[in-house]
């Protein structure tokens, strides 16, 4: 029987480049993702359906964050913010300008950065986003770690702990918990940052990204220290828990 045509019906052609990308992302053939996502933004949104787009968008964004990619994830977050406030989602404009936010860390404008990501903490929290609160808290220490305030990224993400423990958000606390890690290892607290570690490797379910930062910071402390073997045992886990990801910023760092 013949396959009906997506020519001239942009909603289903956006759907369908959607499925694609995502089918595309769990092979790990991320430059075909990228791309069946951003045409899958383009085509949503010419469909009227701005909300669905801006969701693919900030999808690309994260994705763009994740490779170091920063123009081009300045760019498809910006397009989400301009989307999310054309429709009155503050969900998607939390989510929108805290990815600014990180973005514009990773390339040095920090205070820009820290502006940008208390501007969504202020609203998720305004708006009762705590899911989205949480975040943007991680990402503001993210920031600091960035512009290498490592006391006060530790007094983030102590601050980011404490209230996705209050709010019940186990997944971004882990996440909090790997971040801080990192902070105090830059402080010089080791011992500390060991402790974050261990606790997150303790945590069967925790995400492959997360185990790999306790993994790799495990591998730095010991390398400090001179513990030679097991360092490089630690930073080759983590080195092969993110090659299927093409996490770039996470590479660099083991």
């Amino acid at each position: 029987r013949a396959r009906p045509s997506l020519e001239g019906d942009p909603g289903r052609r956006g759907d369908a480049l959607r499925t694609l990308a995502e089918a595309n992302a769990l092979v790990g053939a991320w430059n075909d993702a990228i791309d069946a996502r951003r045409a899958a933004a383009e085509t949503l949104e010419e469909a009227g359906r701005p909300a669905e787009a801006a969701i693919e968008l900030l999808t690309l964004a994260d994705r763009h964050a994740a490779a170091v990619e920063v123009p081009r994830g300045l760019e498809a977050a910006r397009r989400a913010i301009s989307l999310a406030i054309e429709v009155d989602r503050v969900d998607l404009r939390v989510q929108g300008l805290s990815l600014e936010g990180l973005l514009l860390a990773t390339r040095g404008d920090s205070a820009r950065a820290i502006e940008t990501i208390k501007t969504a903490l202020d609203l998720a929290l305004e708006h009762d986003l705590t899911e989205a609160a949480a975040e943007a808290h991680r990402r503001l220490g993210v920031a600091y770690n960035l512009s290498s305030d490592y006391r006060t990224a530790g007094e983030a993400f102590s601050q980011a702990v404490q209230f996705c423990e209050t709010h019940g958000d186990a997944a971004q606390r882990e996440l909090c918990l790997g971040c801080m890690a990192w902070a105090h290892f830059q402080m010089g607290d080791w011992k500390r940052a060991g402790e974050l570690c261990q606790e997150v490797r303790a945590d069967e379910e925790a995400p492959a990204g997360l185990r790999a930062i306790a993994l790799g910071v495990l591998g730095l402390v010991g390398a400090h220290r001179g513990e030679l073997r097991p360092a490089r045992r630690f930073l080759e886990q983590a080195a092969a828990l993110m090659a299927p990801h093409e996490a770039v910023a996470m590479e660099l760092i083991v």
